[in-house]
């Protein structure tokens, strides 16, 4: 190459002890001879360089013999530039939301870098005008040979509003109190505060207020609208009004929360037993006996009852929690149900029935106990022996069954009326998207008439309001029901991890069901852990 045209070059590009020159159609290299004293250039440090500047290393043989030479004279590496050049490119994508753009150069091979200038011009030719990341692109532009994905722009995300939610006061939290278990598995009931009453006007919670929400930008400057929270629905029950933002007791009494809805009934109190001198209660609150219920008298309760003494042989039912800080003698007649959990000292020959928990002191003996939760026996003794006790998650106890072989069935994980109300949430739910669907599809073509003709008849109007109304509604009852559905796989899933605890003795006797297995007991056993694996009812022992 001739020295005239070396001074045509386009690009000249100075490295240590050699050069590169590129014009419009070939790629020249010159390699200084070595000067005495210094390093002479290195193959290696060539490809350095070119590996900096993002060309091709596909003249290695080549290279080499021009390192032989040394000679400064100018040495074509590329002859036919036109064919092999290309000039730096960007890729850019934009995610689905609009909210990011991610960029990336491809480099350039023996051709024109990008400029910052060049970048930001088709950014702006592509509409993505807000949130560019200015760093971001000169880092990119500054080191473009380099593979790299680069953020080059983000929006501002939008915050949906929260919805109204209620803040409860101490008194509400405090309700539906549980039995400390001593040291020596005795249950203390003295620290059992589960009545808890309330002056009328008491505050019971107050409103927290739905927020409107922060709008957000995408990248294209295109505002996106929050979608407001949505106002709660208040948890009236009875004896209890809204005043404002609050909800305060209408009246004094018992905070009960039965059905999610708050009430405050009012509280019965029987100075000592129910006897012939007090007769059958009937109350829509809750009731106090300072003394004992006498065979065969009846309570009846909306919210909850607490003894402190016994129970012998009567019938007691409440929608909230029975405590019996005595023991329930049901003498073969007694009748307990009750919707909440059932805290006694000891259970003997009665029939329970709890929506919640079981717990007793000391022992269950022939009794015929369901609890929808768990049932657990404490205390020195910890016995449960003879009858059929079920509960959904879990039966603890220290001793199962007797010496003597006393029949004793224990049930867990047997609940089919969750599975059936699963199965019919799930048919409601699919009815319910479906009537969605069509509420749905009905605005869109109200819309699409409006915006076709500008403007719909006052009848059109009223449609559209209705079925506006029809459909916030329908949304709001699909959540719900949704939620509610998440609910019952909880519950599902905890009926498969059901088990029986027993930390001492089982005896013969004992039939252990876990969903529809079975385990017979034939013989002493230590305690251990019955569960289900591999669908069979096994004892894990130590």
């Amino acid at each position: 190459m001739a020295k005239k045209e070396l001074l045509q070059a386009t690009q000249v590009f100075r490295g240590n002890g050699f050069q590169v020159l590129i014009d419009e159609q070939q790629v020249v290299l010159i390699v200084e001879p070595p000067v005495a004293g210094s390093a002479s250039v290195s193959l290696e440090s060539i490809q350095t360089f070119s590996q900096q500047h993002g060309w091709p290393w596909d003249q290695e043989s080549r290279v080499a013999e021009i390192l032989a030479k040394s000679d400064g004279q100018p040495h074509v590496l590329v002859s036919d530039l036109a064919s092999c050049k290309t000039d730096a490119e960007l890729l850019l994508q934009v995610t689905g939301d609009k909210m990011r753009v991610l960029g990336q150069i491809e480099p350039a091979v023996w051709g024109q870098p990008l400029t910052l200038a060049e970048v930001e011009a088709q950014l702006e030719a592509a509409g993505i005008c807000f949130g560019i990341q200015e760093d971001a692109l000169q880092q990119m532009v500054a080191t473009q040979t380099l593979p790299q994905e680069w953020v080059l722009a983000e929006g501002i995300p939008v915050q949906n509003g929260t919805n109204a939610r209620l803040e409860y006061e101490p008194a509400v939290r405090k309700t539906g109190g549980t039995p400390t278990f001593l040291p020596d598995g005795r249950v203390d009931f003295r620290e059992l505060d589960n009545i808890v009453t309330v002056a009328e006007g008491e505050v019971l919670a107050t409103r927290i207020p739905p927020t409107p929400g922060k709008a957000g930008r995408d990248v294209f400057g295109q505002e996106i609208e929050p979608i407001p929270g949505r106002d709660l629905v208040w948890p009236v029950g009875k004896g209890v009004k809204v005043v404002g933002d609050q909800l305060v007791a209408a009246a004094a009494g018992q905070v009960v929360i039965s059905g999610g809805r708050i009430n405050v009934l009012p509280v019965y109190d029987v100075p000592g037993n129910v006897d012939y001198s007090v007769g059958n209660i009937r109350f829509n609150g809750s009731v106090l006996v300072r003394g004992s219920v006498l065979p065969g008298f009846t309570i009846q309760a909306e919210g909850d009852v607490k003894i402190l003494g016994g129970v012998d042989g009567a019938h007691i039912s409440c929608g909230g929690m029975l405590t019996v800080r005595g023991g329930i003698q049901g003498q073969g007649r007694g009748v307990i149900e009750v919707q909440g959990d059932v805290y006694a000292r000891f259970i003997e020959n009665c029939r329970i029935t709890a929506g919640g928990s079981v717990v007793a002191g000391e022992d269950i003996m022939h009794s015929d106990v369901a609890a929808g939760r768990s049932i657990r026996v404490g205390g020195r003794k910890g016995l449960l022996v003879g009858g059929q006790i079920r509960a959904t998650d879990s039966i603890e106890c220290k001793v199962l069954g007797a010496a003597l072989g006393t029949p004793t069935v224990i049930e867990v994980g047997t609940n089919p009326t969750i599975y059936e109300q699963y199965g019919q949430l799930q048919g409601s739910i699919a009815k319910k998207e479906n009537e969605v669907l069509k509420l749905r599809q009905g605005l869109h073509r109200l819309q699409m008439l409006q915006e076709a003709t500008g403007t719909l008849s006052p009848s059109r109007q009223e449609l559209k309001a209705r079925l506006t109304r029809a459909y916030q509604q329908s949304i709001d009852e699909l959540a719900g029901m949704r939620e509610l559905l998440a609910q019952h796989e909880k519950a599902i899933a905890a009926i498969k991890d059901a088990q029986v605890i027993v930390t001492d003795t089982i005896f013969p006797g004992v039939i252990v069901n876990i969903g529809k297995s079975v385990y017979h007991v034939r013989d002493v056993k230590k305690g251990g852990i019955f569960l289900l694996a591999g669908g069979e009812v096994v004892l894990r022992q130590g």
